[in-house]
Order: C-alpha cells, then sequence, then structure tokens
C-alpha cells in the first residue's frame, strides 16, 4: 500500500508528465507553424500540376507496418519542368494519377511547391491546441498536487 508521500510523488510526477507532453507537443505546433505557414508563405505563384505517380512509404512499427502514399506533382514554369513529392502522406490515396490540381510555388525558387490541401493546417493547430491542453492540464495539477511531505 502506497503512502500518502508516494501518492503524493506519483501524482506529481504525473502532472510532470502532462505538463511536458504539452510543451513538446506545442513545441511541435510552433514549428510545424514555422515551417507551413512562414516558409510556404514564398509560394505566392498558383500553378497547374499532374499527379503522375505516388510515393509509397512504409509507417508503422513491426507487425503492424502500413503503406502510406504521398502525390508526385509534375508542373511547368516558366518553359521548364519540376517534380513536387508533398511531404504528407496518407493511408487512403488522395488523388487519382493523371489528376490536374493547383499547388503553388515560389517565384524566386519554382521547385519549392507545396499543396494548400495537404492537411498541414490540420496538424499545425492540432498539435498547438493538444499542447496548449495538455501544458495547462499539467499546471493545475501540479498546483494542486499535495507536495509529498504533509
Amino acid at each position: 500500500m502506497k503512502t500518502s508521500a508516494q501518492k503524493a510523488k506519483s501524482e506529481r510526477l504525473g502532472a510532470i508528465l502532462f505538463l511536458v507532453i504539452g510543451i513538446i507537443a506545442f513545441g511541435a505546433g510552433v514549428y510545424f507553424f514555422i515551417n507551413h505557414f512562414i516558409y510556404d508563405s514564398k509560394c505566392t505563384q498558383e500553378v497547374h500540376a499532374v499527379v503522375v505517380d505516388f510515393s509509397v512509404r512504409e509507417k508503422g512499427r513491426t507487425g503492424h507496418e502500413h503503406n502510406t502514399y504521398a502525390p508526385v506533382f509534375e508542373y511547368e514554369y516558366e518553359g521548364k519542368s519540376y517534380t513536387y513529392e508533398s511531404t504528407v502522406s496518407s493511408r487512403k490515396m488522395q488523388y487519382r494519377r493523371g489528376q490536374t490540381v493547383t499547388v503553388k510555388i515560389d517565384p524566386d525558387n519554382p521547385s519549392h511547391a507545396f499543396d494548400a490541401k495537404d492537411g498541414k493546417a490540420l496538424m499545425t493547430f492540432g498539435a498547438l491546441g493538444f499542447g496548449v491542453v495538455f501544458a495547462v492540464l499539467g499546471i493545475v495539477l501540479l498546483k494542486h498536487s499535495p507536495k509529498g511531505n504533509e
């Protein structure tokens, strides 16, 4: 049976764990925000791209592997052809080969492109929200947990 000091220590450890997970998730959200909204903000030129292939990526842990698919786009800008492989993959193919979509490119560096419908915004705000909730919960739990020496 746990003593009250052991229970207090366990509660504080749990609260600290919530706080750490929240800080990590929030940090990931900030990274995604900077990467997606700042870096990709240079991509102002819309071009039509054709889905030419899918990059197959193996995900999961041993015994539970599954494939995800990232579309590979081909587009032209100022008479030159470019290929862009999405950084986002999913289990279900979001596009079909031969489908024409609109992507945004950086006119100063046309090889840099992104698909505005790739789900990065959802991932960004999800990580930020998850991080805030867990961090606040960790702070509240820490504030209300017994000190262990009472």
